[in-house]
């Protein structure tokens, strides 16, 4: 899968430091030098081609009272796709 040069910077530039205001996609667009509406456009396109996972805050659930769970399965490798796909539909799954 080819990314256009939008996609690629998005990736790049937004693992962290996602802007926190009401309209974070127009500081992002005014900062990639595209339209607000693109970069929406590129963020659906990334997530439905399941380039990404997911889009949106991870919590330092330390800071916030809370813990760290850092878990394993295994599983048949023919299962693999779909045991994924279940757990990543967990949104507190990162």
């Amino acid at each position: 899968m080819q990314l256009s040069p939008l996609q690629r910077k998005l990736i790049n530039q937004y693992q962290g430091n996602v802007p926190i205001a009401s309209r974070p996609f127009k500081i992002m667009a005014e900062q990639l030098h595209a339209s607000e509406q693109e970069v929406i456009d590129a963020v659906q396109y990334l997530l439905q081609s399941k380039t990404l996972s997911r889009f949106g805050p991870i919590y330092d659930a330390v800071r916030l009272g809370g813990e760290l769970t850092l878990a394993a399965m295994i599983v048949p490798e023919e299962s693999f796709d779909n045991i994924a796909e279940m757990v990543n539909q967990h949104p507190e799954v990162a």
